[in-house]
């Protein structure tokens, strides 16, 4: 294992999250995972989620504790970053490092990093699914190995399955472009393909034994109900949704991986110089046309691994999180430098020179503005954390000095919290997933676990039933709404608290989703 790479994507890894790894900040799902859990298990496909719930529990390791699984989760990067640099030969150590500080700083690991609880399962996700390449190198049946890792990965998170893809396709390219044998390299792209689809085929029976061994059945959310069912007719469409929003990034619905011009055009001049240092290299080893062929078809593939979690979710939204991926694009530059040795041609040494030192500017301009958006998400959720924690402590006190207020009446709440006085200053700076504003935090379906798992409150919610009854009363229709004055009344045995005009209650008062009971299961 690179030593370098592990060493300086650990150390960079704990001072650019620092802030994160000190502080307790929580999302609209990070505050029910309190003060423990790890998320929705069997019920998303995440079988091996599920087994280190269980595992967990009983060695008392599952508190959602952010130094704890976000060391833990560093820890696993960094050593993906190590196997990574190892793979691809890394031997300048200046490359290793960037590559090791491209995979701490990406924005998918800062957005993870606000899902607190599910640190521990997709950290050993992302370390096993870069395992998995690294096997074919190192190890005897590297196609077993190799299925296995998958295996687990997608059992952890099924997001990370284009990383494993994307560096399978990289090394290919390098050892096409680098003269070896057509025969030997589509013997090898055989089996990187084997390992894939026996890796698919065993994480989809370990899915339904397990399902039927806790008697769930998957949810239907963004689509996990019908994981491996490829729409054929759709995947035209799907394919030329990747390529526009791999070659127009700044367009795409990426959030957060191109979220300002500098790294508009860094990433534009890093996917130029992989088609740059492609042809010096063909130029360089006087490659064939049967592997010039090859490599142009290895380039149209690129893109599609890449972006493949689009045809696993058969949807073109992809968010910050399943996006880690796309990290292989500032690194593949870097990995193909090392096969561009000294050119004989005065011009292409020129050319070559030029466009590693271009790579490697882009390289720092990407990192540079990946860590300062990475703290600012931080800064912007904690901010909101303060005003929700504030404005919920607010409520909770009108609420209780209230005219007839007593601690045994149950709430009624009409619509979401809608309060036009309420300013969160920071919404520029939430481009990831995950990091909202105060009110998206107030207005969704967390909020009366902010109540109980952050602020400690314990209210006792009418159900839903009833609710509707309260609502059909006439004084309540007539009631202002919050955080106007009348807005919170008490009838006879209930406590009403109208937060807008709506013909239905608040999602406090009803039962939870069949997703969230399995995220507190």
């Amino acid at each position: 294992m690179h030593s370098t790479a592990v060493h300086t994507a650990f150390i960079t890894g704990i001072l650019i999250h620092s802030f994160r790894l000190t502080h307790v900040i929580h999302n609209m799902d990070n505050v029910l995972a309190l003060p423990e859990g790890l998320g929705v298990g069997i019920e998303s496909g995440r079988w091996m989620l599920q087994l280190l719930k269980d595992i967990l529990k009983v060695i008392g390791f599952s508190y959602n504790l952010p130094i704890a699984a976000g060391g833990f989760f560093l820890a696993c990067i960094s050593l993906a970053a190590g196997l990574t640099a190892e793979l691809y030969q890394c031997k300048n150590r200046r490359t290793a490092g960037m590559i090791a500080v491209l995979f701490v700083c990406f924005p998918t690991v800062s957005a993870t990093m606000v899902y607190n609880f599910t640190l521990i399962p997709y950290g050993i996700g992302i370390l096993l699914s870069v395992a998995a390449v690294w096997v074919y190198a190192h190890c005897h049946c590297p196609i077993i190995w190799s299925a296995i890792c998958i295996a687990v990965s997608l059992g952890c998170y099924q997001g990370y399955l284009p990383l494993s893809i994307s560096m399978f396709v990289v090394i290919l390219l390098k050892e096409t472009v680098s003269g070896k044998e057509v025969c030997y390299i589509l013997k090898k792209g055989m089996t990187y393909a084997a390992g894939l689809l026996l890796g698919l085929g065993m994480y989809f029976v370990c899915l339904k034994m397990l399902l039927h061994y806790y008697q769930k059945e998957l949810s239907d959310y963004r689509g996990i109900n019908t994981m491996g069912q490829l729409n054929h007719g759709a995947l035209p469409d799907l394919i030329r949704e990747i390529y526009r929003q791999f070659f127009v990034l700044p367009y795409g619905n990426t959030k957060g991986i191109v979220s300002c011009s500098p790294l508009r055009y860094a990433y534009l001049i890093c996917i130029l110089l992989t088609v740059l240092l492609i042809v010096l290299t063909a130029v360089q080893h006087r490659i064939r046309l049967s592997s010039l062929l090859l490599t142009v078809i290895l380039c149209a593939v690129y893109p599609i691994a890449v972006k493949f979690i689009i045809i696993m979710g058969q949807d073109p939204y992809t968010d910050t999180l399943v996006s880690y991926a796309s990290v292989m694009v500032p690194c593949t530059p870097l990995i193909l430098l090392a096969e561009v040795q000294e050119m004989k041609s005065d011009f292409l040494e020129k050319i070559r020179r030029y466009g590693k030192k271009c790579a490697e500017v882009s390289v720092i301009v990407l990192i540079f503005f990946y860590i300062y958006s990475a703290n600012l998400n931080y800064i912007s959720v904690y901010s909101a954390n303060r005003q929700v924690e504030g404005y919920l402590n607010n409520l909770v006190s009108q609420v209780r000095m209230t005219e007839g207020f007593t601690t045994d009446k149950e709430r009624v709440c009409i619509g979401e919290i809608s309060d036009p006085m309420l300013e969160f200053i920071w919404t520029e700076g939430s481009v990831y997933r995950g990091a909202a504003s105060t009110k998206d935090f107030l207005r969704c379906y967390s909020t009366k676990f902010w109540l109980k798992n952050v602020l400690g409150y314990q209210i006792i919610f009418a159900d839903e039933e009833k609710s509707e009854k309260v609502l059909q009363r006439p004084e309540v229709q007539q009631m202002p709404c919050w955080p106007n004055y009348g807005s919170v009344k008490v009838m006879e045995d209930v406590i009403v608290i109208k937060f807008e005009d709506a013909e239905k209650v608040s999602s406090w008062n009803q039962e939870p989703s069949d997703l969230v009971k399995a995220f507190l299961d």
